[in-house]
C-alpha cells in the first residue's frame, strides 16, 4: 500500500471543561494517544493541525453544521487528524478513533473519515519550487509527512496529568533554555538554529498604541501608558 493512501477525520472540541484552554491536548491525549499505543504498529505516519474561527451559518467550517455546544462561545474549534494505517486495521482504527472522540464529548465530522492526498497538499508550490516535477514532488511531500509524523509522536510523548486529571505538556522548567516551561521552545530552537527560517513580527503604531502581529495572525492591539521599558511579551499565534 502507498504511503500517500491516506485519510482525514475533523474532530470539534466542546466548549466546556476539560477543552476550555489547552483543548488539543486532552483530544491528544484522549483520543490520539491510546489510538496510537494500541495500533502502532498499523500506523505509518500520524498528522494533526489544529483550527478555530468565528462560527456563521453563511460559511460554515468545512461545510458542516455543528451542534451549539460546540460553538457556545460564537466560534469553533476543530483538528484535523490525518492518518495513515495498513489496510487490514483500518476499519478498526477509524471506527475506534471516532469512538474514543464522542465518549470525552467531541464532535465528529458526519461525513466520517475524508480521502487525504499529501502529495497534492504538502508537495504543492507552497512546499517546493514551482517548476518541479512530480516526482520531486513526491519526495517532497515524505519527507513533510516524516517531519510532522514525528512532531506528533514528539508531543504524545510528552503528555502527562495534571493536578486536575488534564492532560499538559510535561513542564521543564529551565528558564534561560524554556522561559515558558516548555520543552517545545528548545525543539523549536533547534529548528530555526538549523534551517535560519526567516521569522518576523510585525509591528506598527506609537508606545501608547501598538499592533504587533505577524504574516500568520491578525494583528494585536496593545494600548496604554508607555511602558517603562522597552518590553512587551505577548503570544504569538501560527
Amino acid at each position: 500500500m502507498s504511503w500517500n493512501d491516506a485519510q482525514a477525520l475533523h474532530i470539534f472540541a466542546p466548549s466546556q471543561e476539560p477543552f476550555l484552554k489547552n483543548w488539543v491536548e486532552q483530544i491528544l491525549g484522549d483520543v490520539v494517544k491510546p489510538t496510537i499505543t494500541d495500533y502502532d504498529d498499523a500506523i505509518s505516519w500520524i498528522w494533526v493541525t489544529r483550527y478555530a474561527g468565528p462560527y456563521s451559518e453563511d460559511n460554515l467550517p468545512v461545510g458542516i453544521s455543528i451542534p451549539q455546544e460546540f460553538r457556545a462561545n460564537g466560534s469553533f474549534r476543530f483538528i484535523v487528524l490525518r492518518l495513515h494505517v495498513n489496510s487490514d486495521s483500518r476499519e478498526a482504527i477509524q471506527t475506534r478513533v471516532i469512538e474514543l472522540a464522542q465518549d470525552v464529548g467531541c464532535f465528529t465530522d458526519p461525513r466520517g473519515w475524508i480521502q487525504y492526498d499529501p502529495i497534492e497538499d504538502v508537495g504543492g508550490d507552497r512546499f517546493i519550487r514551482n517548476d518541479a516535477e512530480l516526482p520531486e514532488r513526491t519526495e517532497r511531500a515524505r519527507l513533510i509527512i516524516s517531519f510532522v509524523d514525528i512532531t506528533i509522536r514528539l508531543m504524545l510523548h510528552s503528555l502527562t496529568k495534571d493536578e486536575t486529571n488534564h492532560w499538559i505538556t510535561e513542564p521543564n522548567m529551565i528558564p534561560q533554555q524554556n522561559p515558558k516551561g516548555s520543552l517545545f521552545e528548545s525543539i523549536r530552537h533547534l529548528f530555526c538554529n538549523a534551517t535560519g527560517v526567516p521569522t518576523t513580527v510585525l509591528l506598527a503604531g506609537e508606545w501608547t498604541s501598538l499592533q504587533l502581529g505577524t504574516y500568520w495572525m491578525q494583528p494585536l492591539s496593545i494600548t496604554g501608558d508607555a511602558p517603562k521599558q522597552y518590553t512587551l511579551e505577548v503570544p504569538i499565534t501560527y
